[in-house]
């Protein structure tokens, strides 16, 4: 008996809904490759930007020790340059046995013997002069001498250096000659 190969065959419609399936499936596959992609990239950028976050945030705190400390000395009658030579100061000192700045500098108020020579003017500051009781005012000018052979006539005015400057301005903006010539002659005048 002659066994008879059967072929199945698969009708059309079926083939076509396999190969549609078939399709559907790649496509969602080939998205979600290319989201998982995108979300990869995205968690990189993500963990980048928190990297950043977190060097910013201790920049931040070290800034604000720095202000905190600044504010600290400040306050103990340290100026700008003062602060610097004191940190550079305490930062030569031992670091396992090194005191909070503040501690330190408050120890030095305290037992003079521990002042470091470049910080003894902050310490031993001198007390500015008190201020004069009276206000002392410049003696006015003496007043010039009548001559005894004068004609008679009023002593010339001073002439300042403004009035002058003021006269030759107008003489150069078109002014009258005179004018200029005028004020001249009584600084001359005023000068013997």
């Amino acid at each position: 008996m002659e066994e008879e190969k059967k072929t199945e065959t698969v009708p059309y419609d079926r083939f076509q809904q396999v190969v549609s399936e078939r399709s559907k499936l790649k496509a969602e596959l080939d998205e979600a490759r290319s989201s998982l992609q995108s979300h990869a990239e995205s968690a990189t950028a993500a963990e980048a930007m928190r990297a950043e976050l977190d060097a910013t945030r201790a920049k931040l705190a070290a800034l604000a020790v720095d202000a905190g400390l600044d504010t600290a000395l400040a306050e103990r009658g340290f100026d700008g340059d003062g602060r610097a030579m004191v940190r550079f100061l305490h930062g030569r000192l031992p670091e396992e046995s090194r005191p909070a700045i503040a501690e330190w500098v408050d120890g030095m108020k305290e037992d003079p013997s521990t002042r470091p020579r470049p910080l003894l003017a902050y310490f031993d500051a001198p007390t500015p002069p008190a201020a004069p009781s009276e206000v002392e005012t410049p003696a006015s000018p003496p007043l010039p001498r009548s001559g005894v052979h004068s004609s008679g006539e009023a002593p010339a005015a001073d002439v300042t250096a403004d009035a002058i400057r003021l006269a030759r301005e107008r003489f150069e903006n078109g002014g009258p000659r005179a004018d200029l010539e005028d004020t001249l002659k009584a600084w001359n005048a005023s000068r013997t």
